[in-house]
Order: C-alpha cells, then structure tokens, then sequence
C-alpha cells in the first residue's frame, strides 16, 4: 500500500485510482454512515483531519467486515481507491474499498507491519488536467534515493522555467505539490502547454500539462 493522508489523495485522486493505500488515524464523522450488518453494504464517511478532508469508506457485503464487531476508533484504513460517480465531469465519488477485516485495523492494536516505502522514482500524471487555477503533482521518491536533492520545475514549450515547486533533498515517500498557475514571479502563467520535470539523482520524469482559460 501507498501511505496518504486523505488530502494527499483528494488532491491528485485520479493517480490512485485502483491502487492499493493506506490511511493512518482515520475516524468517522457525524451522520456519515452506521457499521453494516451482516448482509449489508455500506458507505461511511471518514477523515483523518478533523473534519476538513473527507472520503467515504465502502463497506461491501461480500467481504467479511459486515456483520463484524466495528472497530475502535481512530482507525489504520488500508483499501483499494475507486470512484462511483455517475455526473460529468466525474470529479466526485470517491472512495475506499477495505478488501477485508484485517485491512481496518483500530489504533490501539499493535501494528508490527513495517511502513511500505515507494519502490520508485515516479512522477504521477497532473490532477486536474487540463485545469484552472490549479492542479497536483504527485510523486514518489523510493528508499535508495532518500536524502537526494529533488527539484520539481514547470517549464513552458520553450523551455523557459516558469516556476520551481520543489528543491531541496527529500526523504522516501510520496508528495504531492500543488501549482496555482503563477510564474516565480507572482504573475498568471497565458493559457498553453506547460511541462513538469521531476529530477533527481540523475534521473528525470516528465509530465505535460495544460492551462486554460
């Protein structure tokens, strides 16, 4: 699993669809939803920020958590990101599918699984894309490049550098940067094709980008 907060995945959703995370100190919110018996689905809505990020945890009957005594809150949620949203633009409905009991674990239980770091240097597709004003870059720096200078810059199809997001040296793990459309200088970027390039450790990913009006 990929480890995320529940903002991180919101804001680059459409990268993680079908993959495989994990979200850590997870817990319900008021009128999202009641534990499902057995023989039921059910959606809950959970956050892992007091509120303010919010998605739903898909419970379904077909699994072995309906009917199973509901866990103690704050939760450690591992599930597969799916998405049921049947309106364009479909930028809503998002949710979590736990696969099983085991993958809803309560806080207070003692977790010896180890953290699963990113096993690659990867630069995920932008979200929204096209966009205005803004869209997320998400990307993942694996453990044998930890403690590497990263830079994540935007460039135009000139190759002129409109904005730097990142530069500095990161540990392991997955980020998530978001570009408002400005130049380093504060002005709005003409709508265009942009480019996003990720470097490090001598190695570099690209993205391509698209700013409209």
């Amino acid at each position: 699993p990929i480890d995320l907060t529940i903002g991180m995945l919101l804001a680059s959703p459409e990268a993680f669809e079908g993959l495989l995370v994990r979200i850590a100190n997870a817990d319900t919110v008021a009128g999202g939803g009641n534990w499902p018996a057995e023989g039921d689905n059910m959606n809950l809505t959970i956050t892992d920020d007091g509120g303010i990020s919010t998605i739903t945890m898909r419970i379904d009957k077909d699994t072995d958590i309906d009917g199973s005594p509901e866990p103690v809150y704050p939760i450690t949620l591992t599930g597969v990101v799916s998405q049921y949203d049947g309106s364009a633009p479909y930028t809503e409905g998002y949710q979590i599918f736990p696969r099983r009991m085991e993958d809803i674990e309560s806080a207070n239980a003692i977790d010896n699984t180890p953290v699963v770091q990113p096993l690659s240097f990867k630069l995920y597709s932008a979200y929204p894309n096209p966009f205005n004003p803004s869209t997320t870059l998400a990307f993942d720096i694996p453990a044998d490049m930890a403690g590497e200078r990263v830079s994540l810059a935007v460039y135009n199809v000139l190759g002129q550098q409109m904005t730097m997001l990142v530069d500095k040296p990161l540990s392991a793990g997955h980020y998530a940067m978001t570009w408002n459309g400005l130049t380093s200088r504060g002005m709005q970027a003409p709508t265009g094709v942009y480019f996003a390039i990720l470097k490090a450790g001598g190695q570099q990913k690209t993205t391509r980008l698209l700013l409209i009006k």
